[in-house]
């Protein structure tokens, strides 16, 4: 059963999908696909609990950036000794979904301004984190 977050997603799709019906041009088609494709990733990575926003924090730097996870930040640190690295990561199967780069980006402690940057950030998560850095700038973070 759907929640009416999810109803409200899936309303939006439907009816861009509807207006790709009466215009058949290539661009409707493309901005149709994205849309219902993002909406299917939402609702399913939501159900798997997999687009949990990380918690913000202001860093030593004075940024507003994601919770450092260490173990994940390590990781990331260690790989070019290993050959791998975030340009590796991007170019080589499996396709990762958007979800798990967001949440990679996340916990890899990315500052918020530059996050909604990345192209594997969708317009959603993008608007949650500038959400919540506004929120806590207004309690005096930067």
């Amino acid at each position: 059963m759907l929640n009416d977050v999810d109803k409200r997603l899936v309303a939006d799709a439907v009816n861009k999908l509807l207006l790709l019906v009466d215009s058949f041009s290539p661009e409707a088609y493309e901005a149709a696909s994205d849309n219902i494709m993002e909406v299917v990733d939402r609702i399913a990575g939501r159900r798997a609990g997999v687009n949990r926003m990380q918690p913000i924090e202001v860093a030593a730097d004075g940024m507003i950036r994601f919770k450092e996870n260490a173990i994940v930040s390590y990781l990331l640190y260690a790989a070019p000794q290993k050959g791998i690295d975030l340009n590796h990561l991007v170019s080589v199967p499996p396709d990762f979904c958007r979800a798990d780069w967001e949440q990679f980006y996340q916990l890899i402690g990315y500052s918020v301004s530059g996050y909604g940057d990345l192209h594997l950030v969708s317009d959603e998560s993008k608007d949650a984190a500038d959400a919540l850095a506004a929120e806590l700038a207004a309690l005096g973070g930067k």
